[in-house]
């Protein structure tokens, strides 16, 4: 996603000031951190997603993490409301 792209998504989820958002398809979780800081924790987000991905497959064993773990860790840092599932 583009900057452009990602200040247009935060800007109408923060004009529609949603309680609940479901978004389908998560890649590398780039949507799912803009439009939970863009809730600023007033609603809740779940993000599903079919499978969890490999962080640069070919670096495993060097400290790489899936995205999904990484997610996770920016989601709890920031204290956004967000759940990823997985399935």
């Amino acid at each position: 996603m583009t900057i452009r792209q990602a200040a247009y998504l935060f800007g109408l989820v923060r004009q529609l000031a949603p309680a609940k958002v479901i978004e389908i398809g998560r890649f590398k979780g780039g949507t799912t951190l803009v439009i939970a800081a863009a809730m600023g924790g007033t609603g809740t987000l779940w993000s599903i997603d079919s499978g969890q991905k490999e962080a640069r497959p070919e670096w495993k064993g060097l400290g790489s993490r899936p995205y999904d773990d990484q997610i996770r860790d920016l989601i709890e840092r920031f204290h956004l409301n967000a759940t990823l599932l997985v399935g």
